[in-house]
């Protein structure tokens, strides 16, 4: 786990000790990393053996055989041909270890080379260096406002245990305080009564009934809580908050006082509803921590002009993450069209499209005239947060940072190679690209290219049907040679991938394609799974090369389906999407719905420069920088750099 952060972040950790090789031999692994994988050793003089072992479990170069099969051959044959090959596949090869039996050979083509090749630089660092950047890492996990991924989970988990955490640091966000008790229960004087209901339920569940029982039968589950409870501060509870934690208690035999508060603040904000006072409502609820931020967009759908200004102003510069994702939101709120509500749930984005019935009476919907206001208002309440912040100091900022978006995602899994925020667009020049997806000890994942239309997106009207590349469409060509499918792969390992003609897809009409996981066999939390996309040159050329790809991400989920990232095909930018969600084995345009905001044209009118901007002097050239925002920098002793990939960092400027 510790060279895992540690590559994550660009950075080899190498023991003291190693023995150093020879100069020819030092120049011969330079030269191999390079011309093979695409990577640039800052410290050329460090490398050796392991570090070639090291970055060769980052590029994974031991691909499954059916990686090496090459979807453009599948032009040579008719839609009868190829539907009569997937037949006699089910019925020979699905789930033995016989694979996939092809009723037409693939052979794959010759390699070419033709320029194809990402670079990325890493540096050798020693264990000194190492304990210092992973307290730092520490130290950027405790400023989360959001609950981590659970990629970031079992990145806090390992270095509380491992001692990189610095005793009274606060953690900001409740839920990862949750994560951390079992290892130190002193973290539990962070939280308080309504965390206590909270974590309780996650443990238990919602219902007062069986707990008694629950807890005699998980005695682990019932020390915790009792270690927990005496430690927390007090706090205004609901009725139902204050009966479940009363129960708790209870059944645990502590020495502590019960609760009676019995002030239910959404039932006396709606009476206030009732009567038309809207700014009433808004006060009770604005007096009871978060309810007001939540509940801001039906506020303001009931409110007046005035009202709406005088609501917006209430927000004030507080939580301003909160306000970008309310600002990220108003895009698809469109009058008479269904709108797309977006949520998390444990970590899951889930999505519900409205019916005809709740679209026609909904009273939530904000007019255009409305919309404009809030946007410029919640706009200046966000940039006039930070500027008032104290400054970094003197800030140089690479232009990529105006296409990074604000990492605010809790469900993406967040690593692989060079992962960046969900949301984020990263620029590529080429006709040609291949997306993949590549698996072991997992049964049958299928790969779908789900592709819309400008019209699709901005109306949810389109039918995951028949708009995607899949194994259940791949035979009939629905793109015609604009976009091919290597078929289906059903094994324990294999593969599934899509060539796309960016230029061709974008002619037929078409502005987005996004890449799809379901797992047909299992869910994505056993075996190994990675999915990414790589620029190509020609489309004929190998289906694997390490140094040319462009994104690759690791996919792990407790559910059945998963949204790695889009292509927009008309700007030509991969878009991160990097979202677990709670849809079944074949893709569903729910799938799609949980990431369609990242989608809009406006999702980066906030980006981290917008941040980064209004935090500091703005210098000119890195080298006169105090912190450094750029990919690739190597920085002085009394610089900070941060890359674009890094979110930890990122995160903890955003929350400061």
């Amino acid at each position: 786990m510790k060279q895992q952060i540690l590559l994550e972040r660009h950075l080899i950790l190498l023991e003291e000790n190693n023995e150093t090789v020879d100069e020819k031999t030092c120049a011969y692994y330079n030269t191999y990393l390079y011309v093979n994988f695409g990577v640039e050793i800052v410290n050329k003089e460090c490398v050796n053996e392991e570090v070639l072992r090291q970055l060769s479990e980052v590029f994974r170069l031991n691909v499954p055989d059916s990686f090496y099969k090459n979807p453009q051959d599948t032009k040579n044959f008719t839609c009868e041909e190829l539907f009569l090959e997937q037949v006699v596949s089910y019925f020979l090869g699905y789930g033995t270890s016989l694979g996939r039996v092809e009723l037409f050979e693939k052979y794959l083509p010759e390699f070419v080379v033709d320029g194809e090749i990402t670079i990325r630089q890493y540096r050798i660092i020693f264990k000194e260096e190492a304990d210092k950047v992973l307290k730092e890492v520490m130290n950027d996990l405790c400023s989360y406002k959001r609950p981590f991924s659970d990629h970031e989970a079992a990145e806090f988990v390992y270095l509380l245990k491992e001692g990189y955490y610095t005793k009274g640091t606060s953690i900001c966000c409740k839920d990862n305080i949750f994560l951390g008790l079992e290892s130190d229960i002193e973290l539990a004087k962070q939280l308080d009564k309504k965390d206590v209901v909270k974590l309780s339920i996650k443990l238990i569940g919602e219902s007062d009934h069986g707990i008694n029982e629950f807890l005699k039968a998980h005695k682990n589950v019932a020390d915790l809580l009792a270690k927990v409870i005496p430690l927390v501060n007090d706090c205004p509870m609901s009725k139902k908050q204050a009966k479940y934690f009363n129960k708790i208690v209870t059944v645990l035999s502590l020495d502590i006082e019960l609760t009676d508060n019995e002030q239910s603040p959404y039932r006396l904000a709606k009476v206030a509803l009732d009567k038309g006072n809207v700014l009433g409502a808004a006060k009770i609820l604005k007096n009871n921590g978060s309810l007001f931020l939540r509940n801001i967009k039906m506020l303001l759908s009931r409110a007046n002009e005035e009202e709406t200004i005088t609501l917006l102003s209430m927000l004030g510069e507080e939580n301003p993450i909160v306000q970008y994702q309310i600002l990220t939101s108003l895009d698809l709120d469109i009058k008479n069209v269904a709108r797309t509500f977006r949520f998390f749930d444990n970590s899951v984005a889930k999505s519900h499209l409205e019916t005809e019935y709740e679209t026609r009476y909904r009273k939530s919907c904000l007019s255009d005239e409305k919309k404009k206001v809030v946007q410029i208002l919640l706009t200046k309440n966000i940039i006039s947060y930070y500027s008032k912040l104290p400054k970094l100091g003197k800030i140089y900022i690479s232009d990529e940072f105006s296409h990074i978006a604000l990492p605010v995602n809790t469900s993406a899994t967040g690593n692989g190679l060079d992962v960046l925020p969900a949301g984020s667009r990263v620029k590529f020049d080429a006709k040609y690209v291949r997306t993949y997806c590549y698996w072991e000890g997992i049964y049958d994942v299928d790969a779908s290219l789900v592709v819309l239309s400008e019209e699709d997106f901005l109306y949810n009207d389109f039918d995951a049907e028949t708009e995607n590349l899949s194994w259940r469409t791949y035979h009939s060509k629905p793109f015609g040679n604009a976009a091919l499918c290597s078929g289906d792969c059903t094994d324990i390992k294999g593969a599934e991938y899509q060539d796309i003609d960016i230029d061709e897809l974008y002619k037929l009409g078409y502005r987005y394609a996004i890449s799809c996981l379901n797992g047909y066999g299992s869910k994505f939390n056993i075996g190994s799974v990675h999915a990414g996309l790589q620029i190509k040159n020609r489309l004929d050329t190998s289906a694997w090369d390490p140094k040319n790809i462009e994104f690759d991400m690791i996919v792990k989920s407790d559910g059945r389906s998963f949204t790695c990232f889009a292509i927009d095909l008309k700007t030509k930018e991969i878009i991160v999407t990097n979202t677990k969600s709670n849809y079944g084995c074949v893709v569903d345009n729910g799938q799609v719905n949980v990431v369609r905001n990242y989608l809009s044209s406006h999702y980066l009118d906030i980006n981290m420069n917008t941040i980064l901007e209004n935090s500091g002097e703005i210098v000119n050239k890195p080298e006169d920088a105090d912190y450094v925002f750029d990919r690739e920098y190597q920085g002085k002793e009394n610089q900070k750099v941060i890359r674009p990939f890094d979110v930890a960092a990122l995160v903890k400027i955003l929350n400061r």
